[in-house]
């Protein structure tokens, strides 16, 4: 816990030089991430795919949200028609 405070102090003075870090810590995203990197295996983990968008975490999570769901729609459309 007293890393992860130490590094939010860190990062929340907010250096000149672009740091990369990784955390699952959603907290630590929401106050100083200012661009999102998201990593993810597809395929049965044989492929990745990487998502890069210059938002905060929060809208980060918004937009990935919005699309999943625009991906389950347009896969029931499909799946419909295919039906019809």
């Amino acid at each position: 816990m007293i890393l992860i405070t130490l590094v939010h102090i860190f990062l929340t003075n907010k250096p000149t030089i672009p740091i990369i870090f990784i955390s699952h810590d959603e907290m630590l995203l929401s106050n100083v991430a200012n661009m999102i990197l998201h990593l993810e295996q597809i395929d049965r983990k044989t492929k990745m795919k990487f998502t890069l968008e210059k938002v905060n975490y929060q809208e980060y999570v918004e937009n990935r949200s919005r699309r999943i769901n625009q991906q389950n729609m347009d896969a029931y459309r499909t799946q419909k028609e295919k039906l019809n």
